[in-house]
């Protein structure tokens, strides 16, 4: 079978297209057109991941709020009321420790939570025992993904 390339406009097999994992069909441009489009955009936007999400983030300000709006609500309503003073301590403690190694090491560290709040198969809370440090680009390269052999 052939399929119609939307970028380059020639026929191609379908051996030359990539398959959409959420629709299970063959995506609009042809793999050669893909590579060129990734590689203009990485020439644009830069290699380093970090430095794509900051220019991301510079142009879609509407879209980031909307994000973090989400992510403050999910944390709020992932905080169990049980929550003693001392546990509140402990999480207020890892947000300093996170400071603390920023401003000593000249290295990003992020509070992750070890199951995400906002999990696609699992949900977790906001307590002491779900958190961990992790450098920014740890943190990044985890996402919102839960590994349960850990």
């Amino acid at each position: 079978m052939m399929k119609k390339c939307s970028n380059c406009k020639e026929n191609k097999s379908l051996e030359e297209f990539s398959i959409r994992n959420d629709r299970n069909c063959p995506r609009p441009r042809c793999k050669s057109c893909m590579r060129l489009y990734w590689a203009l955009r990485r020439k644009v936007e830069g290699s380093n991941p970090l430095e794509r999400t900051k220019v991301w983030n510079k142009h879609n300000k509407g879209k980031k709020n909307a994000l973090t709006a989400k992510r403050s609500a999910a944390q709020k309503l992932r905080t169990p009321a049980w929550l003693t003073k001392s546990h509140l301590k402990e999480i207020e403690q890892y947000y300093l420790d996170a400071s603390y190694l920023t401003y000593y090491t000249r290295t990003n560290f992020e509070v992750d939570h070890v199951v995400p709040l906002q999990g696609k198969h699992v949900s977790g809370l906001h307590v002491p025992w779900n958190l961990q440090l992790l450098t920014e680009s740890e943190n990044c390269k985890k996402y919102n993904n839960f590994n349960k052999e850990k």
